[in-house]
């Protein structure tokens, strides 16, 4: 067991159907590793057992059979029998994503009690070879189905969820599962599973589907508030970051309650706020709306550290929405691109097909003019006498009509 481990109850003197190790301290995911190992090879052993027993009675004994059995070389009916390997720990440590990269089927579980900032989810999709759940206590059913296909998966699983923890956050007991789910409305943590076995491409196989409106930046709350004449009325707007911040009690400072007499054009939602370029928000103050307790809707301007940290939120959550094949952007800006170029040659075709027309417009005038001029002569040869001469049908009528310099005075 050693200095780090708890004796008291664990493997193998317990009553659990399973094993279960308990570290004070040091690195979990080490131990867990070194404990499958150990694990492994007593299971094998008495498979081997099993086997040999079997080819005696079938007298089918085979030579391979007493060569060392590995874990990998297990029947599906085998690793059911063995028992699962769940780590429970503190952080993503690098040792934790050592073995979610690797081919050992051990789950790790790791509790989010209120940090965003860290996106161990995100960087479990690295490896591609492990399958990663991101779940919430907020929906139990996501949670629920999560962990049990994750556990039924032959490889290495993370399950990270977030359960806040009410003393820290500055919430009450009683609303932690509300936040919880709220958490997920904000893109604070938003859900999603990553299934490595799959078939398809990467797309396919990371889902969001479980998310409130998984194509748009962020969804809508509707408030119930007074209307002008004290009648009820709703009030829908986006439901950002801040938005969830807002109510803990530990981004409390982050928000300024900002009265009616004190409100100036340039106040603008967060949500466009976050929108908008850098040199766009000159003189803009961002701001998002609570419901108060008189059925008013209060403003609350937003800090620039609270700006920053809905800016990573909406960055964070664009990029599962990339990489699940939601909306891609850019398969935007190339379609923008191509749409602009589709424009341009457009543009370009119709003012070549303008001056075609043109040119056989004025064509087809200087044709007809021709034959008309051609016609005319003609008949004034015809009306003066020349017939089908041909020497003087090739007189034009300008030569004549010239004088002859030898009949002018």
């Amino acid at each position: 067991a050693g200095r780090s481990v708890d004796a008291r109850g664990v493997y193998p003197y317990n009553p659990y159907p399973f094993p279960w190790i308990y570290q004070r301290a040091g690195d979990a995911a080490a131990l867990a590793q070194g404990a499958f190992e150990g694990v492994m090879r007593r299971m094998a052993d008495g498979f081997k057992a099993v086997r040999l027993a079997e080819g005696l009675l079938d007298d089918t004994i085979d030579p391979d059979q007493h060569e060392a059995l590995a874990w990998q070389d297990f029947t599906p009916e085998e690793r059911a029998l063995c028992p699962p390997f769940l780590v429970l720990a503190e952080e993503a440590s690098e040792a934790v994503f050592r073995l979610l990269r690797s081919r050992l089927p051990i789950k790790v579980l790791l509790i989010n009690t209120g940090t965003w900032t860290d996106e161990p989810g995100l960087a479990a999709l690295s490896g591609q070879r492990a399958f990663v759940l991101q779940a919430s206590i907020g929906h139990p059913g996501h949670l629920m189905r999560g962990v049990m296909e994750g556990m039924a998966e032959e490889g290495p699983a993370l399950f990270h969820v977030y359960a806040p923890e009410p003393t820290a956050c500055g919430i009450a007991p009683e609303s932690v599962a509300e936040h919880a789910r709220l958490a997920v409305e904000s893109r604070a943590f938003p859900l999603f599973t990553y299934h490595p076995e799959a078939p398809g491409d990467f797309r396919g196989r990371l889902l969001l589907d479980a998310n409130p409106d998984p194509e748009a930046d962020w969804t809508a709350q509707v408030f119930e508030v007074d209307d002008e004449g004290g009648g009820p009325a709703t009030r829908e707007v986006p439901l950002t970051f801040a938005d969830w911040a807002a109510r803990e009690g530990r981004f409390r400072h982050h928000f300024r309650l900002v009265p009616r007499k004190d409100r100036h054009p340039g106040m603008t939602p967060l949500a466009e706020y976050v929108a908008l370029p850098g040199e766009e928000r000159e003189g803009l103050e961002p701001f998002i709306e609570r419901p108060g307790a008189d059925g008013k809707i209060l403003r609350k301007a937003v800090s620039p550290a609270m700006v920053a940290a809905t800016e990573d939120r909406r960055r964070a959550w664009l990029l599962l929405l990339e990489l699940a094949g939601v909306r891609s952007q850019i398969d935007a800006y190339y379609a923008e691109k191509a749409s602009t170029t589709v424009a341009q040659e457009r543009d370009r075709l119709q003012v070549e097909m303008s001056r075609a027309y043109e040119a056989q417009a004025t064509a087809r005038e200087q044709t007809h003019a021709q034959r008309y001029h051609a016609q005319l002569t003609r008949q004034l040869l015809r009306l003066s006498g020349y017939g089908p001469d041909a020497e003087r049908r090739l007189t034009t009528l300008r030569d004549y009509a010239r004088p002859n310099a030898e009949t002018e005075p």
